[in-house]
C-alpha cells in the first residue's frame, strides 16, 4: 500500500510504543495535534520536522530526551503540553519559534524547566494538573466524553466516580467531590 504523508490527519501512538524513530512523521503537514503516550522514553530526530499543521502536542511523562529538529518547522504549533516532571533533553533545535509557544508542564515543575537548557526559551511555561481534570472541567465533550459508572455519558464530571475517555482513546477514573 502506498500512503501519502500529506493526508494523514489523525495518528495513534499505541501505548507499549517506546521509541519513536528518525523521520517517521517528516512532512506531515495534515496533523494537527499528537499525544505521545508515556511508554514513549525517547523520540528521534526530525521525527515531526515541517508537520506545518499540527498546533498542539502533548508529550508523555516518561521521555527523556527529544531529538533534534524534533518539531523543528512546525510553524502552526502554539501549545506543548510535557507530563514529566523532570525537563527532558533536548538542543536548541527542537523547537522552531517556541517563543510563540505556551510550554504546560506538571504542578511543581515549572522552576526546573525554567532553569534547564532550552526549556525557558517558550513564550511561558504554564503548570498544569497531569491528571487532566482541569482540561475535563466544562470541556463540552470538545476533549474528552465523561460517563458515569453506569455508562450514561454527560456534558460535565458529576460529584462520585466518573469514566472520562479522553481524545488520544485513553481512559481515567475521576473523583469528584
Amino acid at each position: 500500500m502506498v500512503w501519502n504523508r500529506f493526508e494523514i490527519t489523525d495518528v495513534v501512538i499505541p501505548n507499549g510504543v517506546t521509541s519513536i524513530g528518525k523521520f517517521t512523521f517528516y512532512g506531515c503537514s495534515g496533523l494537527t495535534s499528537i499525544t505521545i503516550p508515556n511508554s514513549v522514553t525517547s523520540i528521534g530526530e526530525k521525527v515531526f520536522y515541517d508537520c506545518t499543521g499540527l498546533t498542539s502536542v502533548t508529550i508523555g511523562n516518561s521521555v527523556t530526551s527529544i531529538g533534534s529538529l524534533a518539531f523543528y518547522y512546525c510553524s502552526e504549533l502554539t501549545s506543548v503540553t510535557v507530563l514529566n516532571p523532570t525537563p527532558p533533553t533536548i538542543d536548541e533545535n527542537v523547537f522552531h519559534n517556541q517563543w510563540n509557544i505556551t510550554l504546560y508542564v506538571p504542578k511543581g515543575s515549572k522552576e526546573a524547566y525554567r532553569t534547564s537548557g532550552y526549556w525557558n526559551w517558550f513564550k511561558e511555561i504554564v503548570e498544569i494538573d497531569p491528571s487532566g481534570i482541569e482540561q475535563i472541567m466544562g470541556c463540552k465533550n470538545g476533549n474528552a466524553m465523561i460517563f458515569t459508572t453506569d455508562g450514561k455519558r454527560v456534558d460535565n464530571p458529576k460529584k462520585g466516580i466518573n469514566i472520562i475517555r479522553m481524545k488520544d482513546g485513553t481512559t481515567r477514573k475521576v473523583v469528584v467531590k
